[in-house]
Parts: C-alpha cells; structure tokens; sequence
C-alpha cells in the first residue's frame, strides 16, 4: 500500500485537528500559484497554466472557510480574473465576461479599488472586442476614476491608451488624441517605454486621418525605434504597418507595396498571421488603386484578386470576421472586373452576411446592406437602371436626381447608395387639402398645386435646398451640408419661414423638419428615383403630422443645432407615430442678433 501524502494535499491535514487553519499563509501559497497561472497564460502556455488553476480550484474546495480571510478571498478574486484572461485568449468571450463580472463582485466586496480598476479595464477591453462600445467607454471610465484617486500612473496610462484606442475605433478624433496624450505624459513621465510606444504608434494614425502626414511619419518613427530597442515584434509589425499606410494615403502605391512586402517577411512565424491577412489585404489594396488610376503595375507574379484570396482564406481561419467581410467585398468587385458574374455574386452575398453578423454601427450598416442588396440585383439580372442612365438625356437626369448623383450616374456608377451622417429634412403639408380638394375641378386643383409646389421649387433653390420629391398635397426636401453655405439646418430652418411667409397660395402650410443621419439612393428600374431611408425621414414626417397650421416644428437635435440663430419655443413632450414621447419645439423667428 502506499502511503506516500501528496505535498499539496498534506498542506490541509491540519483542517481535521482543532488548531485554527492559517489561511493567510494558504494565501501566499494561492498567490504564487495565480502568478505561475498568469505567467503562463501570458507566454501562451495554456496547458501548463491550466495545471495551476486546477490546484487553485482544488484549495478553494477544501477550504470554504478560508473565504472569511481577506486575503484567501483576495486570491480568489484574482483567480477569477487570470480565469477570465484564459478564456478571452481562447476566444470564449462569454465565459471570459462571467468570470470578469464574479471577479469584479469579490473586488468590490473587498473594497480594493486597485483590483476593480484592472478588472474593469479587461472588461472593457473585452467588451470593446466584442462591438459593445458603449459598456466599454463606461468600464474604462470606473477604471480611470479608480487609478486616478490611487495614483497609480501605470495602470492609469495603459486605461487612457486603451479608451484612447477605442475612440480612436469610433472616430472620435478629438477625444482620442486627447486621451492618447494623457497617457503619452504619464508614461513618459513614469519611462513605461512599452505604453511610449503604443501611444506613438496610435498618435500616427491620428495624425495620418488628419491628413498631418510628416507629423505621422515622426510618430511612427519613434514608436519603431522604441518596439525594436525593446523587442516587440508585434510593435515593429504594427508600425512597419503604420508606415506603410501613410505612403498609401499619400497615393504612394508602389511605395506602399514595397514596404507591405518588408512586413512580409518579417512577419514569418505562425503567431503573427492575423498581421499577415492585413498585410495581404493592404497589398490587394493597393494594387486595386494602382488599377484604377491606370497606372504602371509593379512586376508581381499576381494581381490584386491573388492577395485578397490570402487574406481571405488566413481571416476565415481565424475567424476574423472584419477581415473576412473586407476581403469578401474585394474579390466580389475582382470577379464582377473579369465578369465572373455567378462569383461576385457569392463573394456580395457571403459579404452581406458577414456585415450582418458584425452588428456594428446601425447606421452605417443599413447603407452598406442597400448598397449590396442593389448591387446584387444589377448583377443577377441586368440592371434596368443602367439601361435607363444610357437612354437618359443629361437634362432629364439632372430634373430627376440631384446633380452630384446625376454626374454619378452619366459616368456609370452603379449602385447610387450612400450614408450621409448629417443632414437636415423637411416636409410640408397643406392644411385642409382633402376638403379643399372635393370642393374644385380636377383641373384648377392641379393648376393650383402647380403653382404653390413651383413656387416652393423657387425658394428651394433659393435656399440650396435640394428637393426629394411631393406626395399628393406634400412637399419632401434635404438641406446638405454644401462647401461656402450656411449650416444646412439654418438653410432649411429660412427656407420653412419663408414657406410660411412668402408662398402666395390659397393653402396655409404645416411644416415638420428634423435633422440626423440618412441613408439615400437611387431605387426603381424603370421610373427611378432618388430618395432617403431612415428615423431621421420619419421623424421629420411625424413632426409635420403634428405640427399647428403655418408653424415650423423641429426636432429637439435641428433645436440644438440653431438655437443660436433662431428663437425657438419649447412646445413639451410631443407623441409622435411609432416613435414614442420626444422633446420638440416651434422656431419663432430668426433672433435680432442675427438679424443686426
């Protein structure tokens, strides 16, 4: 038989004897077994971290007393935590959060700020990975708020370095440089050489979308000097990455493609291939543009569709869905070029899929799924709407579509889908018309109609106001934001005024106007037309539906945006249709200041 005690297990033999149990020297002995734990999960040993948790869990069963001992319930906390690191890196993204949340729970219990703050900051990293933006601003925000009074200046750089990545992931252009300096200055000011780096590396992409292209490449730079001297060749990649993409912004295709080709093959080793699929995207990219502008290719053995099928085969086996979506829209647009209709077709549809399982920005996403599911009808079955752009004389297009989406269509762009984030809409209804209407002649009623909507176009064009289209006795038009023109919610704001005032008609008007973001497009196939899609269209309308007769009523966001300019009333809480309960009010007239 064999009596030989397991080390570990002899260590709770004094459990059953009735001398107390020293939990907080069982304490000491979880925490190197959670430093071991971390430290593996940190090199990517899985397996080997695996075995000291096993343990840890093991010390838990067998001592639920020790639960009493702040630090036996401190260790337990950071089980949970080093439990949820493990499963984020395995991609268990549910299971991850639980064991974030559990851990969070005994932090707070504690009352250890130190620890709530660092698992806040996972969580919200985690929840940033996942698409939750909102819940992740809001995590890094209790984490800050924690290491601030702490003043803990390392963890406190890293946090602001990762909501400065996430606002930098929204566009959020102005709160991201800022958060990225606040935590360029503690870094330096603590010499974390590390989070140095990573906050050059971000304020280059800042710098590049400001089209500061010489300040990008000083940040890059740096950043590159600092991954090399330190070894990280995740850092070195991203930069390397970072500096490619400026030439490419620069329109430096060739450049560009010679400097993706270094990364190439500096990146040779397995853990680096998710920056391998972006390289290859990038390369693709680049070739594409090269394509476009008619340029000399550089003598590569492949085109553009040879390096998006890389990064899309590399994005599917990682599940990369971002990526993949990308690549998809790629090589769809590659096949539609060599007209292999049947696998731009799959490559569309697989693309559309992927958008949807993304859930991303609504928004955003509406359009692209529109712009898709025309695309798709233009390649399954001819598109009636080239047809009708060949056959269609310059005039007629430009009286029935605005006149940028007119250029568009004469020079062949197919589909016509858009998102605009900003702009304002209006309708306008005329009072009484069903009565009005009983009591003449078709032909003077149509007449009248005639000449109030003419009357209407005047001021519109006016006004820069850009006319969607009527609808029996109602009137449907957008103000854009246009290059040397007032704010367009001003322009539609003096354009409903002068409606009201100047319109010399028998009808009095109601009028609805609110502004935001759109999707907008050309639809039909024989008798198309432009036309928009979204709350922003359908508010304006409910706000029309609820407006008093000759009265402008606006919106709580177009309040907000001329409120400066215009003297409004707040009207209260208004019911609108399928909406709900929202804030509303009636623009009065232009204010003296303004007026002076």
């Amino acid at each position: 038989m064999n009596n030989t005690i397991d080390p570990f297990d002899s260590f709770f033999t004094a459990s059953t004897k009735p001398e107390p149990i020293d939990f907080s020297s069982i304490a000491k002995t979880l925490q190197n077994l959670n430093d071991t734990a971390f430290d593996f999960i940190v090199a990517g040993n899985i397996d080997s971290a695996q075995e000291s948790l096993q343990s840890i869990a093991t010390t838990f069963t067998k001592n639920p007393d020790g639960l009493t001992n702040p630090d036996f319930r401190l260790q337990q906390g950071r089980y949970f935590n080093i439990l949820g690191v493990k499963h984020w890196m395995q991609q268990q993204f549910h299971q991850a959060f639980l064991h974030y949340t559990t851990a969070l729970e005994i932090f707070e219990i504690l009352g250890n700020d130190r620890y709530v703050a660092l698992v806040c900051n996972n969580i919200a990293n985690l929840q940033r990975n996942l698409g939750n933006y909102k819940s992740a601003i809001d995590y890094f925000k209790i984490s800050v708020e924690k290491l601030e009074v702490l003043d803990d200046a390392d963890n406190l750089s890293k946090t602001y370095l990762n909501l400065g990545i996430l606002y930098q992931t929204l566009d959020l252009s102005e709160f991201a440089e800022e958060t990225l300096l606040k935590a360029l200055h503690l870094a330096e000011k603590i010499n974390h050489q590390d989070t140095i780096a990573s906050c050059y590396q971000h304020l280059s992409i800042q710098a590049r979308r400001k089209k500061e292209f010489e300040l990008s490449q000083e940040f890059a730079l740096k950043a590159l000097e600092i991954f090399r001297q330190f070894h990280n060749k995740v850092g070195e990649i991203e930069t390397m990455s970072s500096l490619a993409n400026n030439l490419y912004a620069l329109g430096l295709f060739e450049d560009s493609i010679n400097k993706y080709f270094e990364i190439i093959a500096f990146a040779n080793e397995p853990q680096f291939k998710s920056q391998l699929a972006n390289t290859y995207f990038n390369i693709a990219g680049s070739l594409q543009a090269l394509l476009i502008q008619q340029k000399p290719l550089p003598a590569l053995e492949h085109d553009y569709g040879h390096y998006a099928q890389l990064a899309y085969s590399i994005a599917d086996e990682q599940d990369d869905i971002a990526l993949k979506a990308d690549a998809c829209k790629v090589l769809a647009e590659y096949n539609d070029s060599k007209s292999s209709f049947e696998q731009s077709v799959q490559y569309y549809k697989e693309y559309l899929l992927l958008l949807k399982e993304q859930q991303r920005n609504e928004s955003k996403a509406s359009a692209e799924q529109f712009q898709l599911e025309t695309t798709l009808a233009a390649l399954e079955k001819k598109s009636l709407l080239e047809q009708a752009t060949l056959k269609a004389t310059n005039d007629l297009l430009f009286k029935v579509v605005p006149e940028p989406v007119a250029k568009r269509l004469i020079s062949g762009e197919t589909p016509i889908a858009d998102y605009i984030p900003s702009l304002s809409v209006i309708f306008t209804d005329m009072v009484g018309f069903t009565s009005i209407a009983k009591s003449k002649e078709p032909s003077i009623l149509v007449s009248e109609l005639n000449e109030t909507f003419s009357q209407i176009d005047r001021l519109a064009k006016e006004y820069s106001i850009e006319k969607i289209k009527t609808i029996g006795d109602a009137y449907m038009a957008v103000s854009f934001d246009l290059p040397n023109e007032e704010h367009h919610s001003c322009r539609i704001i003096r354009f409903a005024l002068a409606i009201i005032d100047s319109v010399k008609t028998s009808f009095q008007f109601r009028v609805g106007i609110h502004s935001g973001p759109v999707v907008a497009g050309v639809i039909g196939l024989e008798r198309f037309s432009y036309d928009l899609w979204g709350d922003t269209v359908n508010v304006a309308q409910r706000l029309e539906a609820t407006s008093e007769t000759s009265t402008v009523h606006i919106s709580e966001q177009t309040y907000l945006l001329v409120k400066d300019t215009f003297e409004c009333k707040f009207v209260g809480k208004t019911a609108l249709k399928g909406i709900g309960l929202v804030n509303t009010y009636h623009v009065i007239r232009e204010k003296l200041t303004q007026l002076t």
